[in-house]
């Protein structure tokens, strides 16, 4: 088969600042038989162009647009967020070709790298490899595609038996999907089987991530801990030892983890914006403004810069007195409300840029208005952590004369206790409210509540009437809606019986169900974090088609959760 006929029907993306080269790489490509080829000069048009079209070929300069922007760097972005299909081969050419750089790139799983200069038919050779891998695992893609989880895996597995050509890739891509439908026993077995038999870096990685699935911290501490003093190092690791810091609520050691990732990986945007976020919360203002300010210079138009990043630049220009930047800030939430202005999240994050701007104005009627507005939503069923902490940020920067000393208390000790549901969320809301210490007193008073209620229900339980201490602990959890009180109520209710009689029991049961899959939401507290749902350290998976998102940042639904973000109960 020639290669025109291989390659009939595809479409290719070539990445090159040079106009020279794009067009030399372009002819080669259509002398191919790759007749659709698109061309972009650097780093944002090409992003922009993969956000909206499928190609099966992308071709990518190892540097772009003349800044040291490394092609790696946007391979990996573009997977972190799943905005790259498995179907893409991703060829990168390179200047060089050092032990380091080469070993990057196998850490980043492209499907080739070519050095130039080099001759069209080693290009051809590489682009018919890469092709054919993608052929060969036509099931698994296929079945990713259709979103099929048991086809996927065992077409993996069938790969895998025959100890075919892939069969380590197969191996990986099976653990990484029982993994992430919370099959988490079964990845675990597939991540240690490569730990035994290779010691791979990324297996050893998935034995922790798994512990991190199921609640055993201690366990996932311990696995990365053995990693480090190993001497591995990778902003992978440093990504699973910010989120289990995080998840712990050490945010100092979050912290601490996202610097060193971002300096290994000084452009990646979700990185970035992660490591501004925790420097927000650790008030390390400086540091924060750099990160984000950083990620606002490579693309503010990408669907990789989250919104909650312009939120976090507008409260930091405004305790700067930096008026220009906070109008900035709110300009880019109005651009994103512009684009998708059924977003009720966006609505949230412009209202609150608003009221900082009608402070600074003057505004104070206005603002209060504004403040009021977004408050008030507080007892919605989709009024998350994040807008929880939207809300506590903004309320700590307005005149407090203005608040009234009954409605703080009542309003901070509302969110407090439907919100203090985990290490991450009181580090979070303490971190914010630490510029204020009223709002940080009544914060704590709320997380203390939560912790009496919870020890209290923990107590009362095998006592007495079971089911009458079960309905107290429900009528709490639904009165301060918190995930950690209801997930508490499942936890003592026991499994769910094979039959589904109308016993009080089940009964109960049922209700903490409804209070979960209305309540329970996934506690994010870092921008660039929240839409891409990814595991961090893992691959990630498209199991759905290429489309542009259909919200910069969907409220996600029980399904999409990959494990109840609450406090492990007892």
């Amino acid at each position: 088969m020639s290669e025109v006929t291989a390659f009939a029907g595809t479409r290719a993306l070539v990445i090159e600042c040079s106009a020279a080269m794009r067009h030399t790489i372009s002819q080669q490509l259509r002398d191919f038989g790759i007749a659709a080829v698109d061309t972009a000069r650097g780093l944002i048009d090409g992003r922009e162009k993969l956000e909206r079209t499928h190609y099966d070929f992308v071709l990518c300069a190892d540097r772009l647009d003349g800044s040291g922007m490394d092609g790696q760097q946007l391979l990996e972005e573009l997977r972190r967020d799943a905005l790259l299909p498995h179907t893409t081969v991703f060829l990168m050419l390179a200047g060089e070709a050092t032990f380091t750089r080469v070993t990057e790139a196998a850490e980043a799983a492209l499907d080739s790298y070519l050095l130039r200069p080099y001759r069209a038919n080693d290009l051809l050779i590489r682009l018919q490899a890469a092709r054919h891998r993608k052929q060969v695992l036509a099931p698994l893609f296929e079945a990713l595609n259709r979103g099929d989880l048991d086809a996927a895996v065992a077409a993996c597995l069938a790969h895998h038996a025959q100890q075919g050509q892939f069969a380590t890739l197969c191996l990986r891509t099976a653990a990484e999907l029982q993994l992430r439908h919370r099959r988490v026993d079964e990845a675990s077995r597939l991540f240690q089987l490569q730990a035994d038999s290779t010691g791979a870096m990324w297996a050893r990685l998935g034995l922790a991530r798994s512990a991190l699935a199921l609640g055993q911290l201690p366990v996932a501490q311990q696995q990365l801990d053995a990693l480090t003093e190993s001497g591995a190092e990778s902003p992978d690791l440093l990504d699973v030892r910010s989120g289990l810091a995080i998840e712990n609520g050490e945010f100092d050691a979050a912290l601490a983890a996202s610097r060193r990732a971002v300096e290994l990986t000084p452009y990646c945007m979700l990185r970035l914006q992660s490591c501004g976020a925790m420097a927000f919360y650790q008030r390390q203002d400086s540091l924060a403004l750099d990160m984000l300010e950083r990620t606002r210079s490579i693309d503010p138009q990408s669907r990789l810069f989250d919104a909650m990043s312009w939120m976090f630049l507008a409260l930091l220009y405004f305790d700067a007195g930096a008026a220009k930047g906070l109008i900035d800030a709110r300009k880019g939430l109005v651009a994103m409300q512009q684009r998708y202005p059924a977003s009720r999240r966006l609505k949230r994050l412009l209202s609150a840029a608003e009221m900082l701007v009608s402070l600074v104005q003057m505004h104070a009627d206005e603002a209060l208005s504004q403040l009021d507005a977004l408050v008030d939503e507080r007892h919605d069923a989709d009024f998350d952590v994040e807008a929880a902490l939207l809300s506590v940020a903004v309320w700590c920067r307005f005149p407090q004369q203005e608040l009234g000393a009954a409605r703080q208390e009542r309003v901070i000790s509302e969110l407090a206790q439907r919100h203090a549901a985990s290490p991450a969320a009181c580090a979070a809301l303490r971190g914010l409210a630490a510029r204020n210490t009223p709002v940080l007193r009544l914060l704590e008073k709320g997380i203390d509540a939560v912790e009496s209620l919870a020890q209290r229900h923990r107590q009362r339980a095998p006592d007495g009437d079971e089911i009458l201490a079960l309905q107290a602990l429900l009528n709490d959890a639904e009165r301060t809606m918190n995930p950690r009180l209801i997930n508490l109520a499942l936890h003592l209710l026991g499994p769910e019986p094979a039959d589904a009689e109308a016993s009080p029991r089940m009964v109960l049961r049922l209700h903490a169900n409804e209070l979960r899959d209305t309540v329970c939401r996934p506690i994010t507290v870092t921008a660039g974090m929240r839409r891409s749902g990814r595991s961090a350290g893992g691959m990630v998976l498209r199991l759905n088609s290429m489309a542009p998102a259909p919200d910069l940042a969907p409220m996600l639904s029980a399904d999409d959760r990959a494990r109840e973000w609450a406090e492990p109960v007892d």
